[in-house]
C-alpha cells in the first residue's frame, strides 16, 4: 500500500511522518501509479501535491522537486534522522531530497562505488537550494570528527556571492556550472571535497540584461563594509555610482539581504583563508576600472584616437589592482604588419577603448574566480593530500553534486546559450543511458525480449553540435584558426552550407526584433527548437584581448599578482595549429592573441570530461521545476510546468515505466509472499525450483501483468498490490471454512450435551414419579 507503515528501522519517527508526507489521499507520490498518465493527470497530481506542501514526487529513482518559493517544514532534524535510519529510503519513505542523499551515501558504502546526484532544471527551479540541502545532509550524517564538514559547508556562501546573480527568473541564479565532489574515507566519513566549475558568465560583469544585476559580491561589498573600509577602497555606498552595476538600469535588488549575506561571505572567506581584504581590493579595482571613460583627442581626426577622460579614476583602479600604464594600453595597441614583421602603433577610438577596458575587467574577474576555487580546493583537500591539478580526477570514493544550468531558451540566444544547451544534451544522453538503455539491456539480459523500450534519442543533435569536422562547434573553432580572416558572418554561412538541409538545423520562420536575416539558425534540441543569433559568435569564442593587455596581466603588483600567477600559465601552448619547428618564425609578442582562448573548445573538453566522470559512478537524478515565472508561492502555471516535464524527460520516463514492468523482485521474495497459499493446494511445491515456486504464486494474477526472467520476476505497476489482495482473499476464505467447521462441531457437541441433559432429566422425572406412586400405594395399604 502507498501508505504502508513499514520501516526497516522500526523507527517511531516514520510513524509520525507517514500520515502527512505521502501527500493528499487523492494523489500519488509515485507517478507511474496514476490510473491515467495523460498530461492532464500528471499535472493535476503534481499541482495538488504542490498546493498541499508536498513538493517532492518520484518516478522510479527520479525525484521531482517543485520550487515552493517559501520555507517549508520539510528539513527538520526529526525528518533527517528518519531517512538516515531507513535501509531503503527511496522505497519505504515518501519522496524527498533526503531520500536521494541517503541512497547515494548508502550505495557508496555498500557497493564501494562513487555516486553522483545530477540536479537539473531551468533558472529559478531551485537547483542551487537543492544542492545546498543535499550537502547539508551529507555533512550531518558524516562522522568527520573535525571542522572539515564545517569548512565544506562554508564554501556555499562564497561560491554563491562570486558566481550567482539576480536575473529576471531567479534572485539567486547560478551563472556558472558547479560539480562538487564530497570525498569519503572507508568508514563513510567526509575526508575532503573538490570543486570543478564550468563556463562562468563573464559577460555579466560588463553588461546585464534589463531587470538583472551583476554578481552578488559587488552589492554585498558596498552594503557590508563600514565607511572607513569603503573610503580606503575608493568606493561609495551607492551602487548607482558604478558603471558596471547600472548597465541594466536601476540595479534594484528587492528580496536580497546584502548586509547579512556579506557577513556570511566574509566569515566563510576568513574560515577558508581567502584573505578577504586583498580580494576586496581587486573587486574595488574592477569597479573603478569600469568607471573609466574615454573621449576623442581630436574631433576632426579620421582615426578618432581616444584618451582617458577621467585620469583620477584610472589612477585609483591602477592603485587597487597594482597596475601601471593602463591609460596607454587601453587606448593604443601595437600591430605587426608586413613581410619584415614591422610594428606600428594603432590608436583605438573611444568605443574600442571601452571594449578593451571591459575585456580586461572580465579577464581579471575570471582569474579571481578561478583563484578562489583553487584556494577553496586546497583548504578542503583531504589531510596530507594535495588537491588534484586536474579537476576531473580525485582519489577514493566520492559523492558528486552537479548544479548546472538547464536548457536556456531566450528571445535572443548567443554562444553562451549554445554551449549551455550542448552541456544539457550531454546530460540528457547520460539520462537516456541510465534510465532507458539500461532498462532495455536488463530486459534483454533477463530474456524478456518482447518488453521493448522505445525512447527519443538525442545522438543526432549531439553530432550536429560537436562531431568533427562539420559540427557547429568545430566550424566555430575553424573560424578562430583563420585569425583576422575569420568572422561570425562566415561561420553562419558554413552552418547553412553543411546543415541547411538537415532536420536538426533550419532557418527561422520569422525573426525577432534586432535579429538579422542569414545570421540566425534554429537547432532542434531535445528540449525543443531554439534559435541562435550568430553575430559576435567568433568574437566571443576567442575572447580577443590584444597582446599589450595580455602582457600586462603578469606584471600586476600586490595580491592581484599572486592571484593571476596561480591561475594563469606563463606560456600557454597554442590550442590550434601545428607545433612550431626550428625553421619557422615565431610570431611577435605584439601579435593579437586569437584562437588560444577558444571558449567553445575549452568548454566542450570540460563537459565531456565531466560526462566521463559521471559515468564512472552511479548517477541519481533530481529534476527541479519552477511552478511559475513570478517566483511567488502558491501559483501554478500548468503550461510552464508541462513544458519543463517534457524538456526534462519526465513524461517519457513515466510512459516507458508504465508500458514496461517497473516492479522487479527476486523469486525468493515472491515465494515468501505466497508460499502458504500454494502449499495448501500443492503440498509438494516446496520441492520445485525457485523460478517454478514463484510462478506458482504469480498464477493468481492475469498473465499480462507479470513475466519471469532468468533471475527475477517482473511485474506491472499495481500487480503486487493485486497479488497481496488475492492472497489475503484466499487466506480469508480458508479462515471462513475453518470457522464454519468449528461452528458445526461446536453445534453438534452442544446438541449432544443437551440431549443427554434432557434424557437424564427425563430419567430423573420418571424415577421421581415412580417413587411417588410407590409411596401412594403404601399409604393406601396402611389405611
Amino acid at each position: 500500500s502507498r501508505r504502508e507503515r513499514r520501516c526497516s528501522s522500526g523507527s517511531l519517527l516514520w510513524a509520525k511522518m507517514a500520515h502527512k508526507d505521502w501527500g493528499p489521499r487523492d494523489t500519488e507520490s509515485e507517478l507511474t501509479r496514476l490510473k491515467s498518465i495523460t498530461d492532464k493527470a500528471l499535472l493535476q497530481n503534481v499541482e495538488k501535491r504542490y498546493r498541499a506542501g508536498n513538493i517532492y514526487t518520484r518516478s522510479g529513482r527520479i525525484v521531482l522537486a517543485v520550487n515552493p518559493y517559501k520555507k517549508l517544514p520539510l528539513y527538520t532534524e526529526e525528518t533527517l534522522q528518519a531517512y538516515k535510519a531507513s535501509l531503503a529510503p527511496q522505497v519505504e519513505l515518501p519522496p524527498h531530497v533526503y531520500a536521494v542523499a541517503a541512497s547515494a551515501h548508502s550505495g557508496m558504502l555498500q557497493n564501494s562505488m562513487s555516486q553522483s546526484v545530477i540536479i537539473s532544471g531551468e533558472s529559478g527551479a531551485g537547483k542551487t537550494e537543492t544542492a545546498k540541502i543535499l550537502l547539508e545532509y551529507l555533512a550531518e550524517v558524516s562522522c568527520s570528527g573535525s571542522d572539515l564538514h564545517t569548512r565544506v559547508l562554508k564554501t556555499n556562501p562564497i561560491m554563491e556571492s562570486f558566481g550567482c546573480a539576480k536575473t529576471v527568473w531567479n534572485n539567486n541564479s547560478s551563472r556558472f556550472g558547479k560539480f562538487m565532489r564530497v570525498l569519503f574515507d572507508d568508514a563513510g566519513c567526509i575526508s575532503g571535497a573538490n570543486i570543478s566549475t564550468y563556463l562562468l558568465e563573464k559577460s555579466r560583469l560588463a553588461l546585464q540584461q534589463p531587470g538583472e544585476t551583476n554578481f552578488h559580491i559587488f552589492y554585498q561589498l558596498l552594503a557590508g563594509l563600514d565607511d572607513g573600509a569603503l573610503a580606503k577602497l575608493h568606493l561609495g555606498r551607492d551602487s548607482a555610482s558604478f558603471h558596471y552595476l547600472t548597465r541594466a538600469g536601476s540595479g534594484v535588488r528587492e528580496g536580497l539581504d546584502d548586509v547579512n549575506e556579506f557577513k556570511a561571505t566574509h566569515s566563510s572567506m576568513q574560515t577558508l583563508g581567502l584573505r578577504p581584504d586583498d580580494v576586496f581590493s581587486i573587486l574595488a579595482g574592477i569597479l573603478n576600472l569600469g568607471n573609466v571613460t574615454f573621449e576623442v583627442v581630436e574631433e576632426n581626426n579620421a582615426e578618432r584616437a581616444s584618451k582617458v577622460s577621467n585620469p583620477d579614476v584610472i589612477a585609483k583602479a591602477e592603485a587597487l589592482l597594482g597596475m601601471t600604464g593602463l591609460s596607454r594600453v587601453l587606448t593604443v595597441r601595437r600591430v605587426q604588419a608586413g613581410a619584415r614583421a614591422s610594428v606600428y602603433e594603432k590608436p583605438l577610438n573611444p568605443e574600442q577603448a571601452g571594449r578593451a577596458r571591459d575585456a580586461l575587467s572580465k579577464r581579471v574577474y575570471d582569474r579571481l574566480f578561478s583563484w578562489i576555487v583553487k584556494s577553496i580546493n586546497e583548504c578542503v583537500a583531504p589531510p596530507g593530500a594535495a588537491p588534484p591539478t586536474d579537476g576531473s580526477r580525485v582519489a577514493g570514493k566520492w559523492i558528486g553534486l552537479l548544479d548546472i544550468f538547464g536548457f536556456e531558451i531566450f528571445s535572443s540566444n548567443s554562444l553562451e546559450q549554445l554551449l549551455i544547451n550542448y552541456a544539457n544534451e550531454l546530460l540528457q544522453r547520460l539520462f537516456n543511458a541510465h534510465v532507458f538503455e539500461r532498462e532495455a539491456a536488463l530486459y534483454k539480459a533477463e530474456g524478456i525480449d518482447d518488453a521493448a523500450v522505445s525512447y527519443t534519442s538525442n545522438d543526432a543533435v549531439l553530432a550536429v553540435l560537436s562531431a568533427a569536422p562539420y559540427g557547429l562547434i568545430p566550424l566555430l573553432e575553424e573560424q578562430g584558426k583563420l585569425g583576422e580572416r575569420g568572422s561570425s558572418a562566415a561561420f553562419s554561412l558554413e552552418v547553412f552550407r553543411h546543415h541547411g538541409r538537415t532536420r536538426h538545423v533550419a532557418k527561422p520562420r520569422r525573426l525577432s526584433a534586432g535579429e538579422a536575416d542569414g545570421r540566425v539558425f534554429v537547432v532542434s534540441h531535445f528540449a525543443g527548437d531554439i534559435s541562435y543569433d550568430s553575430r559576435h559568435f567568433v568574437e566571443k569564442n576567442v575572447e580577443a584581448l590584444h597582446k599589450d593587455l595580455h602582457d600586462l596581466l603578469p606584471l600586476l603588483a600586490g595580491y592581484a599578482k599572486v592571484v593571476l600567477a596561480t591561475t594563469m600559465p606563463t606560456a600557454p601552448p597554442p590550442r590550434w595549429g601545428k607545433k612550431k619547428t626550428a625553421g619557422k618564425k615565431v610570431p611577435s609578442a605584439t601579435a593579437k592573441i586569437r584562437g588560444s582562448f577558444g571558449i567553445s573548445s575549452t568548454f566542450t573538453s570540460q563537459a565531456n570530461a565531466l560526462l566521463e566522470t559521471l559515468q564512472s559512478g552511479t548517477p541519481h537524478f533530481v529534476r527541479c521545476l519552477k511552478p511559475n515565472s513570478a517566483q511567488t508561492g502558491g501559483d501554478f502555471d500548468s503550461a510552464l510546468v508541462l513544458a519543463q516535464l517534457n524538456s526534462l524527460g519526465v513524461l517519457e520516463t513515466v510512459r516507458i515505466r508504465r508500458e514496461g514492468f517497473p516492479v522487479r523482485t527476486d523469486f525468493a521474495e515472491v515465494w515468501a509472499l505466497g508460499w502458504a497459499a500454494v502449499v495448501r493446494v500443492t503440498p509438494q511445491a516446496s520441492r520445485l525450483s525457485a523460478k517454478q515456486r514463484a510462478e506458482a504464486v504469480l498464477q493468481r494474477l492475469p498473465r499480462d501483468m507479470w513475466k519471469l526472467g532468468h533471475t527475477k520476476a517482473f511485474l506491472r505497476d499495481g500487480a503486487l498490490g493485486l497479488l497481496e489482495a488475492e492472497l489475503a482473499a484466499e487466506k480469508a476464505g480458508s479462515a471462513t471454512a475453518i470457522q464454519a467447521l468449528a461452528r458445526r462441531r461446536r453445534a453438534s457437541s452442544q446438541a449432544t450435551l443437551l440431549a443427554e441433559a434432557r434424557a437424564k432429566e427425563e430419567e430423573e422425572r420418571r424415577a421421581a414419579e415412580a417413587a411417588a406412586a410407590a409411596e401412594a400405594a403404601a399409604a393406601a395399604e396402611r389405611g
